[in-house]
């Protein structure tokens, strides 16, 4: 305030009061000279003069002293799918518990307590696990006066992480290309010896986005992989061309999603799915951001993005075992991580397929084709789904399917 006469009018002058408009509010703190006593009340009130009138008193408004930290710890935890259920108790006897702070630290003794999350709000949190060892959490609660809790900084829940379990893969390959990946831990395994050891005579080729190894046992007489094609990833999906029906298997321990990111670059990306349960495009993809237009394929089936909408068909299945290709619309490169299995597996939603009036071997190529467009017959647009349209060349059929009409809204 510089106490200087105004050449505006409207400086300073409140509207007429409609609708709220000529309220006003003043707001200021004030300073305690010296600490009172928890539960000490201090009321102040104010007198507001308008021109020359008698000045208009204001309610009386008391504040309550909060000298008292609030405490807090941990009460429960529960491991649910792939997140840590947390369980807080707290008490503050004043203002009220504003919010709480979550600490960590790995299970070494040198390593300093860390916030792994600030301000929650809620008795009840879900924290999504990433800690693949050993880890130390505790729980401090800052009161709504600022109060910010003290106590010793001890572990109040602890979580023994012993590593993931033992899992095996057994998958069932058609004569013929298959689209395939590994949801057994590959970082130091020795997959790639496991999955020509097991292919055995049938196995003619293993074939990644980028590379290839192919068995020349026909003309070594034995089984002679060769090619530029030196191990598996969990993130990677495959083509394996086998000679004849036959079962493969790996064995270790399982793969963990989260510590399999996927770098999705523009264009088209061949993915593996690291995960031991099916799942829907929904919940695999939860945490990823597709962009309209994308596609996920798999050998049989796919589903577009459409901005506005999401997924179509959002029942598409990603399956364990299998591999798939993703084209990104995007501009820029993405990380995709897989849900853990715990999310989107619907049983009842899993479209049956129908009979149809042509059959053909998806096996027989590595390649295959999807269609998404408007059927028309004598200019009269089709949308009846018992329709099925067949692709041939030379009279052979080279795949069928029934009408999917969709229109997003």
């Amino acid at each position: 305030m510089t106490m200087e006469p105004t050449t505006d009018p409207n400086q300073g002058a409140l509207p007429i009061n409609y609708n709220g408009e000529g309220i006003a509010t003043f707001t200021f703190n004030v300073n305690l000279k010296e600490p009172f006593p928890d539960g000490t009340e201090i009321s102040n009130r104010v007198g507001i003069i308008f021109d020359l009138e008698e000045p208009v008193i204001t309610d009386t408004w008391t504040n309550t002293i909060d000298a008292v930290k609030p405490t807090s710890h941990i009460e429960s935890v529960e491991m649910v799918n792939d997140s840590l259920a947390f369980n807080f108790v707290s008490d503050d006897n004043r203002s009220g518990v504003w919010y709480h702070t979550l600490y960590y630290r790995n299970d070494s003794t040198d390593m300093q307590w860390q916030v792994k999350k600030p301000q929650i709000h809620e008795n009840d949190f879900m924290l999504r696990f990433d800690d693949f060892q050993t880890t130390e959490y505790l729980v401090m609660a800052v009161d709504s006066a600022g109060n910010v809790e003290e106590k010793d900084m001890v572990a109040e829940y602890i979580y023994y992480y012993d590593g993931p379990g033992p899992a095996s893969q057994t998958d069932n390959l058609s004569a013929g290309w298959n689209w395939w990946s590994t949801y057994v831990e590959m970082n130091g395994a020795n997959g790639l010896e496991m999955l020509e050891s097991s292919l055995g005579h049938n196995g003619l080729s293993i074939k990644s986005q980028s590379d290839f190894t192919d068995n020349y046992h026909q003309d070594m007489g034995d089984d002679y992989w060769y090619g530029s094609l030196e191990n598996l990833q969990n993130e990677q999906g495959y083509l394996i061309n086998v000679s004849e029906d036959c079962e493969v298997s790996l064995s270790g321990s399982a793969a963990i999603p989260m510590l399999h990111p996927i770098t999705i670059q523009p264009n088209w990306n061949w993915l593996g799915y690291p995960v031991s349960v099916p799942q829907t495009v929904l919940g695999a993809l939860a945490g990823f951001n597709p962009v309209g237009d994308d596609i996920l394929k798999g050998q049989d089936d796919f589903a577009s993005y459409y901005e506005g909408y999401g997924w179509y068909p959002d029942d598409f299945m990603l399956m364990p075992g299998q591999s798939y290709l993703y084209y990104s619309n995007a501009k820029e490169s993405k990380t995709l991580v897989y849900a853990g299995g715990s999310r989107g597996w619907n049983a009842s939603k899993v479209r049956k397929s129908q009979s149809s009036y042509w059959t053909s071997n998806m096996y027989a190529f590595a390649d295959n084709l999807s269609m998404i467009g408007i059927v028309s017959i004598d200019s009269v647009e089709q949308r009846n789904e018992h329709l099925e349209l067949g692709a041939f060349v030379n009279g052979e059929c080279r795949g069928s399917a029934r009408l999917r009409y969709f229109a997003p809204s």
